[in-house]
């Protein structure tokens, strides 16, 4: 009886036999590590300021954003009209956040579009592989091959101006890349034991899909969605700039650089206010993007 005891306190203190660590609760996890960085709460807040501003924009604007000469054109920054005026008397606060609404419609519409889209088709042709991922890889491949800007701007000229038509132009020109980086991921999924499991159990390939498939696969293609609604809103403004994306009198940000560039010198507010908008934009979604792929990343699950 004395050895058995000494034979267990012997087993006890040895390391082979430690205690495994405790579960890691992903949740906190997750907070922890999306939250490590102090930008992503200057993110985070500079995106609820431009909901707030896209949906109260009708109360929070001081004009209306298509009234023409409500005080004089070309007015300099005021107590009345804090941005001033344009060239035909609108005020410029008011058309930045009504264009708000503009940035944020064409952002989660062009990427909801092209991240449906484009995921169904890298899921198809990286689960049933050969002839599917043969053809729809060879049509992505020939369409990642001029730059997503100038494929966007070639489409929208052709297309026309107009909110639909830019949402069209842009989420075609960003649709090849959720399709490669959901083939490649679905290649890597589709071989592990459960779906393997789940295939040999006689389960049907749609099943397969949306119960294994795509939940694995969301995390990176969330991160690329978050990063995405920065470049799509870059994207409108570049196009309104170029005079072929939103159509006047509707408030875009791009359009009102571009006509406050034509009275850069006298009145430098007109382009600088509306080009601030598209900066700070542009980066708040950027920044909460690196947070989530930092969260996401389960490369970095042991690590942070």
């Amino acid at each position: 009886m004395a050895n058995n005891q000494a034979l267990v306190q012997v087993q006890d203190e040895s390391p082979g036999f430690s205690e495994a660590p405790p579960k890691v609760n992903e949740w906190k996890r997750f907070k922890r590590v999306f939250f490590a960085r102090g930008m992503v709460y200057i993110g985070i807040t500079i995106m609820l300021i431009l909901v707030v501003c896209a949906i109260f924009a009708p109360w929070l604007a001081p004009y209306d954003p298509y009234k023409v000469g409500v005080a004089g054109a070309m007015l300099k920054p005021s107590s009345e009209h804090l941005l001033g005026t344009d060239s035909i008397g609108r005020d410029v606060l008011s058309r930045i956040i009504y264009g708000s609404r503009t940035a944020l419609t064409v952002g989660f519409l062009t990427v909801a579009v092209a991240s449906v889209v484009g995921t169904f088709l890298g899921v198809l042709s990286g689960y049933f592989g050969k002839a599917v991922s043969a053809i729809v890889m060879r049509i992505v491949d020939a369409v990642m091959c001029f730059p997503m800007n100038l494929l966007a701007l070639v489409l929208a000229a052709v297309l026309g101006g107009g909110m639909v038509n830019v949402i069209i132009a842009i989420a075609i020109a960003m649709m090849p890349g959720y399709a490669r980086l959901a083939n490649g991921l679905t290649l890597s999924v589709r071989e592990n034991d459960y779906v393997i499991a789940a295939k040999l159990a006689g389960a049907k390939n749609s099943y397969i899909i949306l119960k294994h498939i795509i939940p694995n696969i969301f995390p990176p293609l969330l991160v690329l969605i978050t990063m995405n609604l920065g470049n799509v809103i870059l994207s409108e403004a570049s196009l309104s700039f170029l005079g072929i994306g939103i159509t006047p009198p509707i408030p875009s940000w791009g359009s009102m650089v571009s006509e406050g560039y034509r009275h850069l010198l006298r009145s430098p507010h007109l382009s600088i206010a509306p080009g601030v908008a598209v900066m700070l934009t542009v980066f708040s979604f950027n920044m909460v993007g690196d947070g989530l792929r930092d969260a996401l990343d389960p490369r970095l699950r042991g690590l942070l």
